[in-house]
């Protein structure tokens, strides 16, 4: 009996061990699953940061870039705007009123002006170097001289000077230069005798058409030429030249006498500083009236050219010399 009851009491102890034994597995288990799920969610949770750190850093990457791309675009754009700016300024340099680079050209030859080149060119000359003026008077070897005039460089200077040069005053070469000289933007003023059109003959224009079309703003041959003096109006009274002629007159309209020319086809210029009202008859039959007396044009390359009768010997005075550097100023664009 005794020993039944030890067997009985054995028998619970070992159902109840294998009971709690089991609940203890459930609860490890349950556990172990709990902590696996919540190791995989954070393993989930490490991938998923992962990935959105991935793509914050694609994103990053991307506006990096697209920063990048939008600065090398600014830059560009900077770039492109300041080779704008600088090509826009232009690369003509300014004039000084002050140093005009004044080529005086009295090359003559075997006409009856070319006294009056010579004296007209040597007063330019001596008016330059008054008022500052940086001026070389050619030919160096005397008037007749004219192949001089083939290797001088004429880039150097702002303006051409003609002062009664007119007739076989230049060899072919000598004008090719000239041309070449004003389609890259350079300057002519021609005095006095200049208007002449390259000669006392009627057809001697003809030997050089650039100088008649574009140096004389379309002037035809001459037909004579009269000293008497004529009745003229200042017709841009804003224009510095005509300006000068009123403030020396006194009034718009004036009357001076001068070497006046009659062309057969009358200058056709951008600028008719002053007009001739009513002019003498030129010797060669042709009225003189009704056309421009001194007048200018700027050229399709950017020069300007001017043409004035009042030049020494033909004129002279205080007036003539403003008259004569104002001229100059302007033709140049000096400021």
């Amino acid at each position: 009996m005794r020993f039944q009851s030890i067997l009985l009491s054995l028998f619970f102890a070992v159902v109840l061990a294998a009971c709690d034994g089991g609940e203890a597995l459930n609860v490890s288990s349950s556990s172990s699953s709990s902590s696996s799920s919540s190791s995989s969610s954070s393993s989930s949770s490490s991938s998923s940061s992962s990935s959105s750190s991935s793509s914050s850093s694609s994103s990053s990457s991307s506006s990096s870039s697209s920063s990048s791309s939008s600065s090398s675009s600014s830059s560009s754009s900077s770039s492109s705007s300041s080779s704008s700016s600088s090509s826009s300024s232009g690369d003509v340099p300014k004039v000084s009123k002050d140093a005009i680079r004044t080529l005086i050209w009295q090359g003559n030859k075997g006409n009856n002006h070319r006294d009056g080149s010579r004296v007209g060119a040597k007063w330019l000359n001596n008016l330059a170097a008054a008022n500052g003026l940086v001026a070389d008077l050619y030919p160096k070897g005397g008037y007749g001289n004219i192949q001089e005039f083939d290797s001088l460089d004429l880039s150097q200077y702002d303006v051409i000077v003609f002062i009664s040069t007119i007739k076989q005053a230049l060899t072919a070469t000598g004008m090719e230069k000239i041309e070449e000289y004003m389609r890259n933007g350079g300057n002519w003023a021609g005095f006095y005798g200049a208007g002449a059109v390259w000669g006392d003959n009627p057809n001697a224009y003809k030997a050089w058409p650039f100088y008649s079309e574009v140096m004389m703003s379309g002037a035809g041959a001459p037909k004579g030429k009269n000293s008497s003096a004529g009745t003229l109006t200042v017709r841009l009274p804003d224009n510095p030249v005509g300006k000068d002629l009123m403030d020396h007159f006194g009034n718009a309209t004036f009357r001076q006498g001068a070497v006046y020319y009659g062309w057969e086809v009358t200058p056709d210029p951008i600028y008719s500083i002053v007009w001739m009202d009513n002019g003498p008859v030129s010797g060669g039959g042709v009225n003189t009236s009704d056309k421009p007396a001194v007048f200018g044009s700027d050229t399709e390359w950017g020069g300007r050219t001017f043409y004035s009768p009042y030049a020494p010997p033909a004129v002279n005075g205080d007036w003539v010399k403003n008259h004569v550097v104002t001229a100059l100023q302007w033709v140049t664009k000096a400021e």
